[in-house]
């Protein structure tokens, strides 16, 4: 958008509040653009985001730029971005968040088109564990999109996730709805068919549809859905079912490929139930990838804490978990709990000990009852 008199871009240097000076523009982002400013209170770079046409429209829009600020607030996980601070100056609305650096999931899609599967696994295995821990929260995105994913590179090019614009998050406390009867705020390509229906149906579960869509779209290169309007766009999101991703690559292993179909599932009640599942299914392939050699993907998820949890709650879940770590993990998550290996050793360990016991015992007597058979033919 070019600025006009109604919306003049804000010029380096300027002051936000006293505190901020900016520094350059740096682009536009959903609802706002974005500048690199300088924090002269904390002496740290930041990145302030304003509200597109603040001087002329818009409590609504002023409403959504606060809702923003305190959805994120609520929540402290490494995979979603920081917010540090909201105000108004000079009838410029803005948040100043962390200042990032690297490129928005979007670019990396468009730049590479089929991204490397076991890359794509750890990705989205950092994009679902920051939704867990929103829904955790009672905040829900409403709004996940490639263009909504940075992918901040770090010195050791280690590619860590931080997922933006929590600016149409939905509240599960909050009083009020910040939509109008048939407005719809989102981005219809990656929004689940109940939230195109109406904005109000969206859940948790919504949101595991547009992780669905996005891990779709980076395995092939396209969103699962393309449409010339809205309407044509809301008709196949509810009656068809994307194309297949075997259609465009051969090199997805099956169970990639039916998180993926759980993920986009038409009605909510048969997706994955909830995004930690889904992270834990990802985190599981990358694994597999990172086993097999064909890629180091597993470097990109962060350790997993040991399992708090007793041994026979592990048992039980061995059996019952479909998209869970596999029996050697989950024993080995529950070995290296210090609350479990201080003092008293698991009953598994002891089972052990007492079954190596038993096993050497039997050796011994076979020895024993050796020498005395032969001991016997000598005399």
């Amino acid at each position: 958008m070019e600025p006009n008199e109604d919306n003049q871009r804000l010029a380096p240097g300027r002051l936000l509040s006293e505190r901020y000076r900016i520094v350059c523009f740096i682009g536009k982002g959903g609802m706002g653009e974005i500048y690199e400013a300088m924090d002269l209170k904390l002496n740290r770079p930041v990145a302030i985001k304003t509200l597109l046409y603040a001087r002329n429209e818009s409590e609504e829009l002023v409403r959504r730029l606060d809702r923003e600020a305190l959805a994120v607030a609520r929540i402290n996980h490494p995979n979603i971005v920081q917010i540090y601070d909201s105000g108004a100056d000079q009838n410029e609305y803005y948040l100043a968040m962390e200042r990032l650096y690297g490129d928005t999931l979007n670019k990396r899609i468009n730049d590479q088109r089929l991204l490397d599967p076991g890359w794509v696994a750890a990705i989205g295995a950092q994009i679902a564990e920051a939704v867990h821990a929103a829904h955790k929260k009672g905040v829900i995105h409403r709004d996940l999109k490639p263009g909504n994913i940075f992918i901040v590179t770090s010195r050791e090019s280690v590619d860590t996730v931080k997922v933006l614009d929590f600016g149409l998050a939905k509240l599960l406390d909050a009083v009020q709805v910040l939509t109008r009867t048939g407005q719809v705020f989102g981005t219809p390509t990656y929004m689940a068919p109940e939230s195109l229906l109406e904005i109000k149906n969206a859940s948790s579960r919504s949101d595991i549809y547009s992780i669905g869509c996005i891990l779709y779209e980076m395995l092939t290169g396209r969103p699962p859905f393309e449409a010339g309007s809205q309407a044509e766009l809301l008709q196949r999101a509810i009656a068809d079912q994307p194309e297949p991703i075997e259609a465009f690559r051969d090199d997805i292993p099956e169970a990639f490929v039916k998180v993926i179909k759980h993920a986009l599932e038409k009605r909510p009640a048969d997706r994955l139930p909830n995004a930690n599942i889904l992270a834990r299914a990802l985190r599981d392939i990358c694994l597999k990838y990172d086993q097999d050699g064909s890629s180091d993907s597993a470097r990109y998820i962060r350790p997993k804490p040991p399992a708090k949890r007793s041994l026979a709650e592990v048992e039980t879940l061995i059996d019952d978990s479909v998209y869970g770590v596999t029996q050697k993990q989950l024993f080995d998550h529950v070995l290296t709990d210090p609350k479990l290996t201080a003092g008293k050793q698991p009953a598994v360990t002891r089972k052990r000990h007492r079954g190596l016991f038993l096993v050497c015992g039997i050796i011994l007597l076979v020895i024993f009852l050796l020498a005395v058979f032969l001991f016997s033919l000598l005399l």
